[in-house]
């Protein structure tokens, strides 16, 4: 359920794409994040409900039967079952089954109840067709279908009725038949992470390789398949067509902007958007700087920026202030703020709106350094959105991983990201001194990064394409359709 409603393309590369293909990115912050959840709510489950039932087992097989037998004896609460719809070819692993006693079911005088525990603080739809699945199977078991089901969030629980699920879930299961048979194949998503792991790579290749419709920025799904509708099935086919037919066809500013991203890929080099967004302003010092931050993934964990990395233009070099531990975040923020000095005189770029978003929080947090923060935040120019403000580029999107690589600029290792950098100071925190070399190098390239693209941008002859003058639609015009 959740690869049919967030990667369903990844699903398909379950049953057809080729196998050298494969490529496993699961990382140490994956089984972190697992095995804190799992932690979180097997703690939960004992707290409530201390005769419950734990189920394991070395196969699917082995703990669906231990579930039966667990159903069969009435244990009052089963966690982890596993629920199996044979005739059907469905199964899933539940968090916890309640015994209750409003209704008899084929093991006696009582039935299960379906409750699903997320850390989530919000309902997703995933959340929901997977329960009503569970649901659904369940009462299949038990011969007694529940009419509603438990999904326990972080702050909240919601009760979720099977007849509001059972079409939206019984369209889901024509949907994966459909992919699991082969007779429907979803286009991929947007690169560079155009699918889940392990098809990622395979669906980021196939992506850029055959000029797909979702390798042009910010159009979704329902406008894609409009244009796939008129015909156009690729970047190619767009950047061919006359620039007035397709502004009438798709309205004036939609349309140069599908136009002119097309034909960025055509010519392999940004196209003019807008002037005056770019250069960005200069200082007497320019600074691109980036935060990392853990997560409370483990328990007992507390979140808070560990590690501060800034690149000087003017002196070209990398400096970085670094937290063993939450209790020196303050710290390091001190540092930061001394080696920026007058925030007047200086220019922090960032990428995104994080870092000037969180300094401002954090003059809440500490406040003896609030005015300094609040002056380094006021300091700050989100070089991402006078990127995208200034030029369209032959890249899916603006994220600094899509943008800096068209301007020669490349991480210098693979298995040190965002996330996983976490792993690694955890490790670091522990005794392992080493661990860290690989964040401060990961944090390091994020800033040099910008740098780069900034420097490369700046000396860049980006190419000014014509855009007509686009007619108004006359009312009731047949063939014109507003653009969703």
């Amino acid at each position: 359920m959740f690869s049919l409603t967030q990667d369903p393309f990844g699903l398909w590369c379950d049953y057809h794409a080729p196998r050298a293909e494969f490529f496993a990115e699961n990382t140490r912050y994956d089984k972190a994040r697992t095995d804190g959840d799992k932690s979180t709510k097997s703690d939960i489950i004992f707290a409530e409900h201390p005769d419950a039932v734990i189920i394991e087992g070395d196969s699917q097989s082995d703990t669906f039967l231990k579930t039966l037998q667990a159903m069969e004896a009435g244990a009052p609460a089963i966690g982890y079952p596993s629920l199996w719809d044979l005739p059907e070819n469905v199964l899933g692993r539940a968090t916890l089954l309640l015994k209750e006693h409003k209704g008899k079911s084929v093991f006696g005088k009582y039935h299960y109840r379906l409750i699903q525990l997320k850390r989530a603080g919000d309902l997703k739809d995933h959340y929901s067709l997977a329960a009503a699945l569970l649901n659904r199977i369940l009462g299949r078991i038990q011969q007694y279908q529940h009419p509603d089901m438990v999904i326990s969030l972080r702050t909240k629980r919601v009760c979720i009725l099977q007849r509001d699920w059972d079409e939206r879930l019984d369209n889901a299961l024509r949907l994966w038949r459909d992919i699991r048979d082969g007779s429907f194949k979803p286009e991929t998503g947007r690169p560079p992470k155009a699918a889940q792991p392990p098809w990622r790579k395979y669906a980021n290749h196939s992506a850029a390789d055959s000029g797909a419709l979702v390798m042009i920025p910010a159009i979704g799904y329902e406008l894609r398949e409009e244009l796939r509708e008129y015909g156009y099935q690729t970047t190619a086919d767009i950047a061919a067509e006359d620039p007035l037919k397709f502004g009438i066809l798709m309205g004036d500013q939609p349309g140069k902007d599908i136009y002119m991203s097309a034909t960025a890929y055509k010519l392999g080099k940004p196209v003019i958007k807008k002037t005056g967004c770019f250069p960005p302003p200069r200082k007497k010092r320019n600074l691109y700087f980036d935060f990392e931050a853990s997560d409370p993934v483990r328990a007992g964990d507390i979140a808070h920026v560990y590690l501060i990395g800034v690149y000087d233009r003017e002196a070209g070099k990398y400096s970085s202030f670094l937290a063993h531990g939450h209790t020196e975040e303050e710290k390091i923020f001190r540092e930061f703020i001394e080696f920026v000095g007058d925030p007047a005189q200086a220019v922090l770029y960032h990428w995104t709106t994080y870092e000037a978003h969180h300094m401002r929080k954090l003059a809440g947090v500490y406040p003896e350094l609030a005015k300094s923060l609040t002056g380094l935040a006021d300091a700050c120019f989100d070089l991402m959105e006078s990127v995208k403000d200034s030029f369209y580029l032959p890249a899916p999107g603006y994220s600094l991983k899509a943008v800096a690589p068209l301007f020669g600029f490349q991480w210098r290792q693979n298995d040190c990201g965002a996330m996983e950098s976490m792993v690694f100071y955890w490790d670091w925190l522990k005794g392992n001194e080493d661990s860290i070399k690989k964040v401060l190098m990961y944090n390091e390239d994020d800033c040099v990064s910008m740098a780069v693209l900034d420097k490369a941008l700046e000396a860049a002859e980006p190419a000014a394409v014509p855009w007509p003058d686009i007619p108004e639609p006359e009312e009731d015009s047949p063939g014109l359709e507003e653009t969703p």
